[in-house]
């Protein structure tokens, strides 16, 4: 999955801040290693050496705590009842942070060392500037961190203690309490992540060197080289271990029982890299994003979000940089997925971050005044600039949209005003993408470059939801699908001339193979679906004859070579591709092979042996059950719920398809 920005990119630092990463010394017995003739002496972390903020999250206006703060001004007490933040002098002691919790968290730093050589290679990686958003400083600073405490740590003789000590040392630190007032601008932030270094910083750095790093600056399928004598670590078992790093600092954090910002953006971005290692369609994937939404909710994210004594500006446009990407994310999944979003904009204050640059953000006093003023009355910026903000902006305004399009697709269907709220929501959608700046525009006027790819993915989100509204329309109220055949065309030209994008400028990253998965695979599922039946019955489809066969043979046989190369094995989405790839193919194959010899033995097309069990007539498949009310004669697989997807659509389809044989 990909919202235009994975984390992945950092510029190494040549100043070395050793000392200062490393934990401040805190009184606790010394760990002792185990060996092999004796056990380790159980080693904890008391409790009264964990202070934690006591607060139970966000409470809403049900809560039970929502009367008492309501009544505040009518009650007479020295007791402060808003529970959205923790008091200023109460803290709580934790459970025991057993030997195995500390044991966990030495694994964790064991693994990076084990992969030093390799981050070493990734960590010249740059980041592009239109997606490079407010964290990303905080994130680079936390990687840099991390990077100069492992170039200390390789080089300690007794390894394993360290590990364990440090280990212990971290957990401590992270328990200290995070105070937003602080967090005026990035250097604040990143000095509290990072001096002494928290759990929260270690696992950022697994985002910054990731899964989302590997597909932005190294070719596919590379290995990398940890060491003489040691086997080098593939592509796919880096990313596995940075996703396991990630998540364990996450736990570790959740185990002390309090969230912070970058906790929140940590949860959030380890719910994406595991989309690229695992899949989209992975339950570990969901389950993951899932986690960021509940953090995002208990964090209050989703609530009234202004600048305060107790809340700077910088952080103010921080958490709605974070609030927006989540909320994109869950439209974006909830599409891929055919699943109900989890956060709707019926229980939340969606605000706009400002289009200000991640440096801009940072800025104080009259010069954040200034840079304030220079933005347009509805927020952009008014130099041209495409920033990681202005496409945060997009994205929120598009997937504001895609909800409303998910409720007429996935909740129950009244058919009778079906119709009319498709209409208003594709005349509210044109309208405000009118409102849009005119550099976001400039995919729509043919100005193709690999700088401009985050505007064209921006307007294939909103073709997306067209072809969503016309595909619900089609199944829903019977109406002919010559708009959505038309819609299907245009995404995929649109997705075509980006891969044209990514061979002519050498761009290998995640969001150009998620395009084409995306966008691409409805849109061609579609458009070979309705190329197959107009093979089987030619005499039928005439009145969708407006789409011209060539162009849609040409188009279908780029995108099937195009899934060939643009995963790997080894990623998350490779199983997907590949069988859509076959499925694809097959079709081709089919309408293009001369009527004989299609007709006489279609598996000897494939240069195969016959398969009496599988030679199936394919309009038996796809015609059975057809009815003859008009268009569900005509066009049957557009009346059914299929995913495109889903990778189960495109095997079952296989299935379907026995007599074109496989590939």
């Amino acid at each position: 999955m990909s919202p235009l920005y994975e984390g992945s990119g950092v510029v190494a630092s040549d100043a070395t801040r050793t000392q200062q990463i490393l934990p401040s010394p805190q009184p606790s017995e010394p760990y002792v290693a185990s060996n092999a003739t004796s056990s380790p002496k159980p080693t904890t972390i008391s409790r009264r050496s964990l202070p934690v903020n006591a607060t139970p999250g966000f409470l809403g206006s049900t809560s039970y705590a929502a009367v008492f703060e309501e009544s505040q001004d009518a009650i007479i007490t020295d007791i402060e009842c808003d529970s959205t933040r923790p008091p200023r002098d109460l803290c709580v002691e934790i459970e025991t942070a057993d030997t195995e919790m500390i044991n966990e968290g030495a694994r964790v730093l064991s693994r990076f060392c084990e992969l030093f050589p390799a981050l070493s290679e990734t960590y010249h990686q740059g980041q592009p500037p239109e997606t490079v958003v407010a964290l990303s400083p905080v994130m680079f600073a936390c990687a840099d961190a991390v990077r100069n405490l492992l170039k200390h740590l390789v080089q300690m003789p007794e390894r394993q203690r360290s590990y364990h000590q440090l280990s212990r040392d971290i957990f401590y630190n992270t328990a200290t309490r995070y105070i937003p007032a602080d967090m005026t601008n990035h250097k604040k932030m990143s000095q509290f992540f990072t001096e002494p270094l928290r759990w929260e910083a270690v696992g950022i750095a697994t985002i910054v060197w990731g899964p989302g790093c590997l597909g932005t600056g190294m070719l596919p399928g590379e290995s990398y080289d940890i060491g003489p004598g040691k086997e080098p670590v593939s592509r796919a078992l880096f990313g596995k271990t940075m996703v396991l790093n990630g998540s364990s600092c996450a736990s570790f954090c959740e185990e002390l029982g309090y969230l912070n910002d970058l906790l929140v953006w940590l949860i959030y971005e380890n719910g994406l890299s595991t989309s690229n290692v695992y899949g989209d369609s992975n339950y570990l994937t969901w389950r993951r994003l899932g986690d960021s939404s509940s953090a995002i909710f208990a964090m209050g994210l989703h609530q009234d979000i202004k600048p305060s004594k107790d809340l700077p500006f910088f952080l103010v446009e921080v958490r709605k940089l974070i609030f927006a990407r989540a909320y994109y994310t869950d439209k974006e999944l909830g599409t891929f997925l055919g699943r109900p979003p989890r956060i709707s904009q019926r229980y939340c204050i969606c605000h706009m971050p400002l289009d200000l640059s991640a440096e801009e953000v940072g800025l104080e006093s009259s010069e954040l005044e200034r840079a304030v003023s220079g933005l347009d009355p509805n927020g952009w910026n008014q130099a041209g600039k495409t920033t990681g903000a202005t496409t945060t902006r997009a994205m929120l305004i598009n997937s504001l949209f895609r909800e409303e399009i998910l409720e007429l697709s996935l909740g129950p269907i009244d058919a009778t005003t079906l119709t009319a709220r498709a209409d208003d929501i594709s005349r509210r959608q044109e309208h405000a993408w009118t409102l849009f700046p005119p550099h976001l525009m400039e995919w729509r006027k043919g100005l193709l470059s690999a700088a401009k790819f985050p505007t064209g993915y921006l307007y294939l989100d909103r073709l997306y939801n067209n072809f969503l509204l016309q595909r619900t329309l089609v199944k829903f109220t019977r109406q002919a699908p010559t708009q959505l055949l038309h819609a299907a065309r245009q995404m995929l030209i649109t997705v075509l001339e980006g891969v044209s994008i990514r061979v002519t400028s050498s761009v290998d990253n995640n969001d150009m193979a998620w395009m084409v998965c995306i966008f691409g695979l409805p849109a061609g599922a579609t458009l070979a679906l309705d190329l197959l039946y107009q093979h089987q019955n030619p005499g039928g489809h005439k009145r969708y004859a407006s789409l011209s066969r060539s162009e849609t043979i040409q188009n279908l046989s780029v995108l099937t070579s195009s899934l060939g190369w643009i995963y790997k094995e080894g990623d998350g989405n490779f199983d997907l591709c590949s069988n859509a790839r076959r499925v694809l193919q097959d079709i081709l194959d089919h309408v293009l092979a001369p009527p004989e010899l299609a007709a006489a033995d279609p598996q000897r097309m494939h240069g195969e042996e016959p398969n009496e069990t599988s030679n199936v007539d394919v309009s038996s498949s796809f015609v059975a059950g057809a009815g003859t009310d008009g268009l569900s004669g005509d066009l049957p697989w557009f009346d059914n719920d299929y995913n495109y997807l889903d990778n189960d659509f495109w095997m079952n389809l296989a299935e379907q398809l026995p007599d074109l044989g496989p590939s």
